[in-house]
């Protein structure tokens, strides 16, 4: 197994294992460190004496002793008293049995523990990343365009956060499910987002992002089976299915308007479709569902020249209600300028500029709606101020190469 085998490996085990071991200590710093240790031991050890035949399990057990080893220690012992008590419950569950790795339930608690409302979402979404996807505080800083002392610290104070404020790491139940879930779902999401348009770099996406919270909306999806997971599950697959046509070969950036449909992945659409319409027949619609809808209408067009713009407005209207944001307000105005009232859609898109200077999307909508009005001169400022917010290089060469076919159309006229 070479390194990057490896690597997968570890990512994929990663949160299990973290699971598992937070039912003999809420100490993260610790479970981590010996998981680290584990994997060290497993890089040193497999090319000589070969792979265990269940590399899960024997990774679990190594944690286990690793975390016995450090809890030894005498300056551990002295600052945790109740060491003994926890080695004692380790040391009777060595060995895994079959059933003992199916640790579902843990995940799940520690799902919602690491995106308790009480943490900033910055922290939520990084501690996320860490425990149970396996980044490194190095990847995940550099994903989120940050130093990585900066995540550490992050990272640091979301776990003391957790012992101070004794967040409970438990699955809620009843009310308390309902209130917590959309924490838990925006955190998912927004990895995915992360995965969707990578924020610096040449490459536009980073699957192995995409693939983490395809798999942690699973999780969810196996236990808390709400229209609202079924309906980011859906959104995300009809994302997915679009995700090979949304660059060529040599890497450069085509957008939805201009992909080859034949590209996009019939059977992910269709198992979006179905589960989208599963999650709307328990007539309990949430913003997620309505975005997948918006999603599934743009997949179900046979061409950009026939999507039903009208009917993405009036689904952006009632987003709106539920989840009213600039972000939302300017989809709408896209919606409408498509659908026949560019003028009016502008007068509604300049509206919005106060709430979003810093947003690189409104300026790219702004410059193709100002193009529909052959409003040359906002076109070409807009598209400067889209580049100047751009920091990856696949959508900075696209929206440079649209800014220089506008200048070149304009000299022509």
């Amino acid at each position: 197994m070479d390194q990057h085998a490896l690597t997968r490996l570890f990512r994929a085990e990663h949160g299990r294992i973290i699971a598992a071991m937070l039912c003999y200590t809420q100490d993260l710093d610790l479970i981590e460190d010996a998981l680290q240790d584990a994997c060290l031991q497993a890089i040193e050890q497999w090319p000589d004496k070969g792979q265990p035949n269940n590399l899960g399990a024997w990774l679990l057990t190594v944690t286990k002793r690793r975390m016995i080893d450090r809890m030894r220690r005498h300056h551990y012992q002295k600052s945790h008293p109740d060491s003994d008590v926890i080695i004692g419950k380790i040391e009777a569950k060595e060995e895994p049995l079959a059933d003992d790795y199916e640790i579902e339930d843990e995940q799940l608690k520690l799902i919602f523990t690491c995106c308790h409302p009480a943490l900033p979402r910055d922290s939520r979404i990084a501690l996320t990343l860490k425990t149970l996807c396996g980044l490194s505080a190095r990847e995940i800083a550099r994903a989120f365009l940050t130093s990585e002392p900066t995540m550490l610290q992050r990272l640091t104070r979301a776990k003391q956060k957790i012992q101070r404020a004794a967040i409970p790491y438990h699955v809620p139940q009843g009310e308390q499910l309902s209130q917590r879930l959309p924490s838990v779902l925006e955190v998912i999401y927004l990895i995915y987002n992360e995965s969707h348009t990578a924020m610096e770099g040449q490459t536009l996406s980073r699957e192995e992002l995409a693939n983490e919270a395809l798999r942690l909306t699973d999780l969810l999806q196996h236990t808390l089976s709400t229209p609202e997971v079924t309906g980011l599950k859906a959104l995300m697959l009809f994302n997915e299915a679009r995700r090979s046509a949304r660059v060529t070969s040599t890497g450069d950036y085509i957008p939805l308007a201009l992909q080859d449909r034949s590209a996009w992945h019939r059977h992910t659409i269709e198992e979006a479709h179905a589960l989208l319409t599963a999650a709307l027949r328990q007539s309990a619609v949430g913003p997620y569902q309505l975005q997948a809808a918006i999603s599934g209408l743009h997949c179900k067009a046979p061409s950009w020249q026939q999507t039903d713009w009208l009917q993405i407005y009036a689904l952006y209207q009632m987003l709106a209600t539920l989840q009213p944001s600039p972000v939302v307000a300017l989809n709408q105005c896209v919606a409408l300028a498509y659908s026949g009232s560019p003028d009016k859609a502008y007068g509604q898109l300049n509206a919005l500029a106060p709430s979003l200077q810093r947003y690189q999307p409104f300026f790219a909508a702004k410059a193709e709606i100002a193009s529909l009005l052959n409003r040359h001169d906002a076109a070409i400022d807009a598209y400067q101020c889209a580049i100047a917010l751009t920091q990856n290089q696949v959508e900075q060469a696209y929206l440079a190469g649209k800014l220089e076919a506008l200048k070149t159309h304009g000299e022509a006229g």
